[in-house]
């Protein structure tokens, strides 16, 4: 018998030395065997003969290789799901399956985000993890969410890790969570709050010489500062990236700089940016480039260097075209033609070659009224009706002016409502996200304080109950705090108005119910005494909300009460006299000051705008008075914010 279970013992050990380096073989076997290969399922079939163990282990070890690609990674869950139920301790292939989740979730394979969820849930609720661990699966948890679309429940994660994370002082994750949830505010287009969050995650990466991150968080900052319009930031940001040294990125640095130039009126430097694209591998076929080389001359109206580039951009166009129709391809113009040839054409306009402004006017044409749902290419359009209209008006062609605007009113329709929609719903989930975050906050603050509470009840004996009574008091106080706070913020919020605005609106309403301006002995000193007002509080709070000084406010209700009745008097001198002017000089004087035209050019005009509508006619105002170049319309820009509004009131009074 002792022989017979010494024999057995020692064939029990030849078994496992032998199962043991069959595995070792095996294992080396497969590490360079691509995992979608013949060879690679003949190891696998050949390894199942091991040990339930060893079979583990070997499909743990491939299951843990870095891949990319999506049939790789369904392999690699494949064989993980094969290798869960032949090992006592599951922890770490979930942990590891959790990761090929997250890889899946990247490559677009949408089940793989509720399989995520599912997966960090279970390793949440059924294992002891340290914190470590359990900081990267509410990462995990977190994109998964945000993937599915559930921002309301990815949010306070990422708020939770970040306040977390500041706690242990660990500055790669704070600056990770400060970049994540900036993008989630960019995105709902609070681009300024977002910017603030990069700068701070930014100024931590430097501070702690984390050099890989804090190029990252430059890239963060360089898209914030751009869409918050600072130019000139964003300009610092990029040189402080170098992006001579980054060829990846430099196609889109050089851009952006141009871009910024350009913004800052800067076409040299712009076309020194334009260049250095253009000498880029994958630059593109070149045409946007030089169109915007174009647009650079085009500022600084150089005509011919302009005409330049834009034939050579033409050129590139027709040549893609023979190529395209060859293979019975259809050809469209490109966009990238409307953001420049109509700035040109105003050029030629302005340079007096008029017949080569209409023909590129109307090559563009088919560009304009194009049916597109993008919005950039419909913001062109926009752009391009307007500038063509405004060239068919200069040269009576005053119908196919209506047509063009026609269009270009229906465009920006289009593009209002969809501003609207888009910003309506951005506010709503900005102020859901603030609310999420600040409620995470308020929890985690709670989870800390019944924590404590909890180990002073255990530890304190029978001091629980004064303890207790402490924490609560010191959380009621918390809690009445930030009710104060926020009545406050409420007070401020419906504050209201300024006194000086309400006297002001107080004597406005006076003056024009009472038609005081009618009268034409009417001065600061003959107001006081009617209302009753100190003179220095009357002139202060008319220079502050009248637009302008007491002079023009008086002669602006006057223009006002003149443009009611222009219309309908046979004779002007008795209208002067009856609007209060005391001269017919000085009226003729503050009526072309006020409207931009004589009376009889306003009445003329008059005729022509009952033919156009409403919105139309005042956006053809407004363009005239900029093009008229006439110095006093400029004095005069104040009074005209609040000449419509002073028209109504008087009218509404009479």
């Amino acid at each position: 018998m002792k022989v017979f279970l010494l024999f057995s013992f020692f064939l029990l050990i030849g078994c496992t030395s032998k199962n043991e380096k069959n595995a070792r073989l095996l294992d080396k076997e497969l590490a360079v065997r691509p995992l979608l290969s013949a060879e690679f399922d003949s190891l696998i079939q050949n390894a199942r003969e091991l040990p339930s163990l060893q079979y583990a282990t070997i499909l743990f070890r491939a299951s843990s290789r870095e891949e990319e690609g999506i049939e790789e990674l369904t392999k690699q869950e494949e064989l993980l799901l094969e290798a869960l139920p032949l090992v006592p301790k599951k922890k770490e292939m979930l942990l590891q399956l959790n990761d090929i989740y997250r890889k899946m979730s990247g490559s677009g394979i949408s089940d793989a985000n509720t399989k995520g969820i599912r997966l960090c849930e279970e390793l949440e609720n059924n294992y002891s993890l340290s914190q470590v661990e359990r900081w990267k699966i509410e990462k995990n948890k977190a994109i998964f969410l945000n993937k599915h679309g559930l921002q309301k429940q990815y949010l306070p994660i990422w708020a939770k890790l970040l306040i977390e994370h500041q706690a242990a002082n660990k500055p790669e994750y704070i600056i990770e969570d400060l970049h994540t949830i900036a993008n989630h505010f960019s995105k709902l287009d609070d681009s300024e709050k977002g910017l603030s969050l990069c700068k701070e995650a930014y100024q931590l990466a430097k501070d702690n010489q984390l050099t890989k991150l804090q190029n990252e968080c430059l890239i963060g900052l360089i898209n914030a500062s751009l869409n918050t319009k600072r130019y000139q930031e964003t300009i610092n940001y990029i040189h402080e990236y170098k992006p001579d040294s980054a060829s990846f990125f430099a196609t889109t640095t050089f851009s952006i700089l141009a871009t910024c130039y350009l913004k800052l009126h800067k076409p040299d430097s712009a076309r020194i940016y334009l260049s250095k694209m253009q000498n880029l591998p994958k630059a593109g076929n070149g045409l946007p480039i030089l169109c915007r080389i174009a647009e650079t001359y085009i500022i600084e109206n150089r005509e011919d260097s302009a005409a330049f580039y834009l034939d050579k951009a033409m050129g590139l166009f027709k040549d893609q075209a023979r190529r395209y129709e060859q293979m019975n391809l259809k050809v469209f113009m490109p966009y990238p033609f409307l953001s420049v040839y109509p700035s040109f054409a105003t050029l030629l306009q302005h340079n007096g070659k008029t017949l080569q402004a209409n023909e590129t006017f109307q090559l563009m044409e088919p560009l304009m009224t194009e049916s597109t749902k993008e919005s950039t290419q419909m913001e062109l359009q926009i752009k391009g009706l307007t500038q063509y209209s405004s060239f068919c008006r200069s040269t009576g062609k005053y119908e196919k002016a209506l047509d063009l605007l026609a269009r270009r009113d229906s465009l920006q329709d289009i593009c209002n409502r969809y501003n609207e929609a888009r910003n309506a719903k951005n506010i709503i989930d900005y102020h859901e996200s603030e609310t999420l975050i600040a409620n995470t906050k308020v929890n985690i603050a709670q989870a800390l304080y019944y924590k404590r509470f909890l180990t002073v009840i255990i530890i304190a004996g029978l001091f629980a109950i004064f303890i207790g009574a402490i924490f609560f008091y010191l959380y009621y106080k918390l809690r009445k705090r930030i009710r104060t706070n926020l009545q406050q913020e409420l007070e401020l919020r419906s504050k209201p108005l300024d006194p000086i605005e309400q006297r002001f609106r107080s004597v406005e309403k006076e003056v024009l119910s009472r038609k005081l301006y009618l009268n034409k002995d009417l001065s600061l000193t003959f107001l006081q005494q009617e209302l009753n007002i100190n003179r220095a509080d009357l002139s202060k709070c008319i220079n502050t909300y009248s637009g302008g000084n007491f002079n023009q406010w008086k002669n602006s209700l006057r223009i006002a009460y003149v443009l009611e009745h222009i219309e309908h008097t046979t004779n002007i001198e008795t209208l002067i006299k009856e609007s209060g002017f005391a001269s017919s000089s000085s009226f003729y004087s503050c009526f072309k000051e006020m409207t931009g035209h004589t009376p009889k050019e306003y009445i003329d005009l008059r005729l022509f705008e009952q033919k156009l509508s409403v919105e139309q006619m005042r956006i053809l105002s407004q363009r005239n008075k900029k093009r008229s170049g006439n110095p006093s319309i400029k004095k005069a820009t104040a009074l005209y914010q609040n000449f419509g509004k002073l028209i109504s009131r008087v009218f509404k009074t009479t």
